[in-house]
């Protein structure tokens, strides 16, 4: 763990402590590589919170400064663009009778992080009945506003756990409508899926009334999200998340025990927890101490997977996705069994014609060699094969019956 990863990590795990010790001891090429990858992970605005915290002066480099001023700016404009066509979709929504539950990027950025840029969003989540999801999938799309993003295939709500991306034309921020969540292998899903849509709250975005999950549900739909989904490769800013989440008065630690040890997320929250005490966090004395404790391996992976760059990141999934769905490690006999048994939807979204039509076929040797590329690169880096290797037992690790670590 380098030094900036280390304090980043930190940051990101006591949002609104003094750091300054640890900045102090950064040279030139430390801050450098602090600012490039809190840019990497989307936590620049964190960061620059954080500076701001330090009583003393720091000796950030002009340029540095500058590069870190520049990002914080286009993230700040990028969020209230991304607020701008929430309202509006919700109110084209509202309008046929239709009321998402925006989930947790929404909740986190306008309710419980002290301002929305400090919490950006890749695209806007929201949650809906099956039948209600595609009813305003149709609806945005015969508005004419949105789109469906470019090389995304079409497809139902019986492919994945959300309709195909959408695109805001006129402001270029996506939006996903979900009818389930997607966490890999969580067996108790559903009973996530009704708590939230049991329980939801408002809060308010320019003056307009937006449906979220409540804290509790929020806080145990992160966990899902980091641990079963992500395997935690969705960086430090789910240490951030559980920070303002725990400072909400209303949360009830031991139901949110009981309700975590249900949905089998107790030893997902024990790592988080685990980690975030590792860390210095200042939320942890709310909760009853009788999570499940993880071995340092679990711990070790974890922070590495969250610190990890985007390109390592995606063959590192390439390589996990194959081991799942194959059920082997991915050599290249399992590879080459996929690539006999290639998705419908995607080679015709390749081709530009529906799934069932048999002319999608013609778009094989592009998917082969897109397929045959990604295999290439993840085979290329040790350390993704390695870190997908550790991660993998991590998952077994989460996904085991009982507490044992």
């Amino acid at each position: 763990m380098s030094e900036p990863g280390e304090i980043l990590l930190r940051i990101c795990a006591r949002p609104g402590a003094d750091h300054g010790a640890r900045l102090a001891t950064l040279d030139p090429v430390g801050w450098e590589q602090l600012a490039a990858l809190a840019s990497e992970q989307r936590v620049t605005a964190l960061l620059a919170q954080a500076l701001a915290n330090v009583e003393d002066e720091l000796a950030v480099p002009p340029a540095v400064a500058r590069q870190m001023d520049e990002q914080v700016e286009r993230e700040r404009l990028y969020t209230l663009n991304q607020s701008l066509a929430l309202v509006r979709m919700l109110a084209l929504l509202a309008d046929a009778g239709l009321e998402p539950i925006c989930l947790k990027g929404v909740r986190l950025a306008h309710l419980d992080y002290p301002r929305p840029e400090l919490r950006p969003m890749r695209d806007l989540d929201l949650l809906l009945e099956p039948a209600d999801a595609e009813r305003a999938q149709e609806l945005l799309l015969a508005s004419g506003r949105y789109k469906i993003a470019d090389g995304r295939p079409a497809y139902g709500i019986e492919a994945s756990h959300q309709l195909p991306p959408l695109v805001d034309t006129e402001r270029k921020v996506m939006i996903e409508l979900h009818h389930r969540l997607d966490a890999k292998d969580f067996a108790r899903e559903r009973d996530l899926l009704a708590l939230m849509r049991a329980q939801p709250e408002n809060t308010t975005v320019f003056d307009r009334t937006v449906c979220v999950p409540t804290a509790h549900a929020c806080l145990l739909h992160i966990v899902a999200h980091a641990a079963l989904q992500h395997l935690f490769d969705n960086g430090p800013v789910v240490l951030a998340d559980v920070h303002y989440l725990a400072a909400n008065d209303e949360l009830d630690w031991h139901l949110l025990m009981q309700d975590a040890q249900a949905l089998g997320l107790d030893k997902a929250l024990g790592l988080i927890a685990a980690l975030a005490r590792e860390l210095g966090a200042e939320w942890l004395d709310r909760i009853p101490d009788s999570l499940p404790e993880p071995s340092a391996e679990c711990l070790s992976v974890v922070r590495a997977a969250m610190l990890s760059p985007s390109a390592g990141r995606d063959r590192q999934r390439f390589l996990r996705r194959m081991q799942h769905d194959r059920g082997a490690s991915a050599t290249a006999r399992t590879t080459l069994d996929a690539m006999l048994h290639p998705d419908p939807d995607w080679l015709a979204a390749i081709v530009g014609v529906g799934p069932g039509n048999p002319a999608r076929w013609l778009g094989y040797p592009v998917w082969l060699a897109q397929r045959a590329r990604r295999y290439r690169d993840s085979r290329s880096d040790p350390t993704a094969i390695d870190l997908a290797a550790a991660r993998s037992r991590l998952r077994d690790w989460l996904l085991a019956q009982g507490s044992e670590s």
